[in-house]
């Protein structure tokens, strides 16, 4: 329903094509549960022992920049990219842009080799960014280019490690447990060892929908989705949670406010990783919309699959490639023509547990309709073409299910191009004991 309400306000915007040309979205069945074994939809995908010890790495990179010792990107590594960001341009641009790289070296003292960590946490959904984006023209004149400058969205309560603040002690070079870039210090609160053994000691609930708003007795509120943790302080009789908020108080210190969470918003973590949990989850993501680096507060392909895995304690990287490399036992398909790749992918992936990497996308295998195999993925866009084999980009930006055919939106009978199954170089089984 959701899918089909935004692809109908992408029409009623003036977008040049018909939501009725994307025949997976027409033809597929929006819900992964339909596509599910009934036989085996709860059965575990990972042994007790082995969903422990995915749950144990899990807590250790999440909370790893409250005891790294200190950056895990050094001043060089941050040097290096801002120098790559100034290079990609010529003449004038190039001029302007290596102006702003000398304003963020010098106010973000990236001129001195050492400079104290702290430790802090995120108050509320947040930006990293390859520029402090308050550094004189970081952005072109109605904010345009600020797409370019993103790294990665950041949830509420994430842990971070700060190696640098810019002067006018507003924006901190940042690392969070996927990724690394410069924050607003308004988004972010300092954390003191009390804190942290408190925080980290207690246990967790992990949100299953997307839009809550967290209010706590005090009056402040933080809007998070699926994806966020709070820590859990007791359950109530009609099975609502109350919860840990960390809020900004006097000075950016930390403190914890309470608030209560309903019951059907979240979920004791970790979830048990069954292929019916899972599309549970998935449900809750379809027809949400796309967003390079989670800008706005939306999800690209692999934010949406690192969103996904969240509440089942399955530790997933930030990057598609890194996801494809380091997400599990990784099998290079590269070599192989369209048959084998379908056929390979019809016997050996597992629903819910397999990830289908392509050069800049990932997808999650979830099941099959007749013999199309079915992938869970956020896209921009699709090629579309017609029986003369003219293709145009399409814009699409939503989580969907789809197959790997066509392009995803070639309606029947037309000439296609280069598809998912083409591009598909590797597939990534997540849950093996």
């Amino acid at each position: 329903m959701r899918i089909l309400f935004f692809l109908t306000l992408l029409v009623l915007s003036g977008c040049s094509f018909h939501p009725d040309r994307l025949w997976d979205l027409r033809e597929i069945p929006q819900d992964p549960r339909v596509l599910l074994d009934p036989v085996r939809s709860h059965e575990p995908l990972l042994s007790r022992e082995g969903h422990r010890e995915r749950y144990e790495d899990y807590r250790y990179l999440h909370f790893l920049p409250w005891h790294q010792k200190g950056p895990l990107h050094d001043r060089g590594e941050v040097l290096e990219s801002l120098n790559d960001y100034a290079a990609k341009v010529a003449g004038g641009q190039a001029k302007r842009r290596a102006r702003l790289v000398r304003w963020v070296v010098a106010q973000g003292r990236l001129d001195q080799e050492v400079w104290p960590g702290r430790r802090a946490i995120t108050v509320r959904r947040a930006d990293l960014c390859g520029i402090p984006l308050g550094a004189p023209g970081a952005l072109s004149r109605g904010g345009s280019g600020r797409a370019r400058l993103q790294v990665s969205s950041v949830a509420p309560h994430t842990p971070l490690f700060v190696s640098r603040l810019t002067k006018d002690g507003r924006w901190a070079l940042a690392e969070a447990p996927f990724a690394f870039g410069w924050m607003a210090v308004s988004d972010l609160a300092w954390v003191d060892e009390a804190f942290v053994r408190a925080w980290e000691g207690s246990g967790q609930i992990a949100l299953v929908q997307d839009g809550v708003s967290v209010c706590t007795v005090k009056g402040r509120c933080v809007a998070a989705s699926i994806g966020a943790l709070f820590p859990l302080l007791s359950v109530g009789g009609d099975g609502s949670y109350e919860v840990a908020v960390a809020a900004r108080a006097k000075g950016g210190r930390a403190v914890m406010e309470r608030a209560m969470i309903e019951a059907e918003a979240a979920v004791p973590w970790p979830l048990p990783p069954t292929p019916w949990n899972l599309a549970q989850v998935a449900v809750e993501l379809l027809g949400t919309p796309y967003g390079w680096g989670g800008l706005g507060g939306r999800r690209d392909c692999s934010s949406t699959l690192r969103d996904l895995f969240t509440p089942f304690a399955v530790w997933l990287p930030r990057h598609s490639a890194d996801q494809a490399l380091w997400g599990g036992r990784h099998r290079d398909v590269s070599g192989l023509g369209r048959k084998e790749k379908n056929a390979l992918l019809l016997r050996e992936a597992r629903p819910f547990a397999t990830l289908l990497w392509m050069r800049g996308h990932v997808a999650l295998y979830v099941g099959r309709w007749g013999e199309e195999a079915v992938v869970l993925h956020n896209f921009p866009g699709v090629w579309m073409g017609d029986a003369n084999g003219v293709k145009k980009r399409a814009p699409v930006g939503l989580a969907a299910l789809t197959s790997l055919h066509h392009g995803l939106g070639v309606e029947r009978g037309a000439k296609a191009g280069r598809d998912l199954l083409d591009s598909l170089q590797g597939m990534t089984f997540l849950m093996e004991n």
